[in-house]
């Protein structure tokens, strides 16, 4: 067992998110208003596992329902 088993290479969590590697390296980490945490080692970007996880909970959108009714109710 080594001690970045608790992480994710940016390949790996691309792949894992069917995203591009340039998309969670460039705009997951310095674009978004909310960026996602990596530690820097050399030349090589990584990702804690339970951080990333907490990250992407965070990204979480709870419905609006009295915009939903709103919309239902136009059409009628």
């Amino acid at each position: 067992m080594s001690i970045l088993d608790e992480y994710y290479e940016e390949s790996e969590l691309a792949a894992l998110l069917k995203k591009s590697k340039r998309t969670v390296g460039d705009r997951y980490t310095k674009l978004l208003r909310n960026p996602l945490p990596f530690l820097k080692l050399g030349n090589r970007k990584l990702f804690h596992k339970e951080t990333t996880r907490a990250w992407l909970r965070s990204l979480e959108r709870k419905a609006n329902p009295g915009r939903a009714a709103g919309r239902r109710g136009r059409g009628q």
